[in-house]
């Protein structure tokens, strides 16, 4: 088991393997679709500039 410290209140917790990757899929499950949607339209903006060349 590992300790892991609250950002928001620094109360520090014990967890094991199974609960971090519980942790880390929820943060996961929420930030991929802003990271498609800023990659998405990185792309879009890079096909319009290219298309004026």
């Amino acid at each position: 088991m590992q300790e892991i410290k609250c950002p928001r209140c620094g109360e520090i917790f014990q967890i094991d393997e199974l609960g971090y990757a519980a942790i880390v899929k929820q943060i996961r499950d929420k930030e991929f679709p802003k990271e498609i949607q800023s990659r998405e339209s990185k792309f879009e903006a890079e096909k319009e500039f290219n298309k004026k060349l």
